[in-house]
């Protein structure tokens, strides 16, 4: 049943988000939480501690997924900024590549949505994906399946606003031990 305001039916749309499971070996998992990282390339990733200083799990899924699409030939940030939600050069390596694949013009005005779609309540996802001369991206929201850690709504709202608004790829990752493997399934969220 759609929802109605004052007898006006509401518009609906429901998004089918891709996703895949990425295996990890329980060794990667022991050395992260011993603070052994020297595989990580993202240095922001590398130096996560929880607030009391001690090395967490905190960033591993998203290396996890970072070291696999590299695997692959990509290259991928933890840190970037679109829509305007923070300011131009808070994220330097994100806005370059932002402003590669778009363009400058495309790039500084996108930065003027925020205030359009902050009470959307949305998420930007974990990781930027992107190829060497930036003509591909792809944003990706990691979950890490031992932790029942599922996608909320504002993540699956960020996702669908950068596919739409920006016509690129998006994606759900979700790391799983690699003796515990299963078969993802499409995460489809409904929105009124």
């Amino acid at each position: 049943m759609k929802p109605e305001i004052h007898g006006v039916k509401l518009m609906s749309f429901s998004i089918s988000i891709p996703t895949i499971v990425i295996p990890f070996k329980y060794q990667e998992e022991e050395n992260w939480l011993q603070g052994i990282r020297n595989n990580c390339s993202d240095e922001y990733l590398r130096k996560l501690v929880d607030r009391n200083g001690n090395y967490s799990i905190s960033g591993f899924g998203e290396h996890i997924t970072g070291k696999y699409y590299e695997s692959l030939g990509f290259k991928y940030l933890h840190r970037f900024g679109i829509f305007g939600g923070n300011r131009i050069g808070t994220f330097p390596e994100g806005d370059q590549v932002l402003k590669r694949r778009f363009g400058e013009d495309f790039f500084l005005n996108s930065r003027t949505l925020y205030p359009s779609f902050k009470n959307a309540k949305f998420e930007l996802p974990d990781l930027l994906i992107y190829n060497e001369d930036c003509s591909y991206i792809k944003f990706i929201e990691v979950k890490r399946s031992f932790t029942n850690d599922h996608l909320r709504e504002p993540q699956a709202r960020g996702l669908a606003l950068l596919k739409l608004l920006l016509n690129c790829d998006v994606e759900m990752v979700e790391v799983c031990e690699d003796s515990k493997l299963y078969k993802a399934e499409d995460n489809i969220f409904m929105f009124s």
